[in-house]
């Protein structure tokens, strides 16, 4: 009887230890970077924009992501519009803007086509960094 009771001790703790218990997932908090203030614009496509080919003035962009909105200038003309950001991804909606003639101003065309669907966004070393397609399209610096 000893041996018996010891062998069903032997195979329940054989069993026991086969035992898999799933872990208890754990929920992922993704961070978003803080995108919100005014972003004067670096770079469009590479190129390094330049007061004396911006029109007016440098362009900036101000992003607001508690009411989900966008304003700013193209350096000639203002812009407004609807964002959505999401973690590292921002859609721009309903953009409009101003239609001033300014001779100078190289990077508006670019700048407000860039600025239609999603782009992804990073933020390094003080800089917002937007991609298309794994292409860097448009760097921002914070404006003080």
């Amino acid at each position: 009887m000893r041996f018996a009771i010891l062998i069903c001790c032997f195979l329940f703790g054989l069993f026991a230890c086969n035992i898999k218990l799933k872990p208890t997932p754990k929920e992922v908090v993704v961070e978003m970077p803080d995108i919100n203030g005014l972003w004067q614009l670096l770079y469009v496509n590479g190129n390094k924009v330049t007061k004396e080919q911006s029109g007016k003035e440098i362009p900036q962009l101000a992003f607001n992501t508690t009411e989900n909105s966008l304003t700013g200038t193209t350096g000639c003309n203002r812009i407004t519009g609807k964002i959505r950001v999401t973690p590292y991804l921002v859609d721009f909606e309903n953009l409009a803007a101003t239609r001033m003639l300014c001779s100078n101003a190289k990077y508006e065309t670019p700048l407000l086509q860039l600025l239609r669907g999603s782009l992804s966004y990073t933020l390094s070393n003080e800089e917002l960094i937007f991609t298309k397609e794994g292409k860097q399209v448009l760097v921002f610096r914070r404006a003080l």
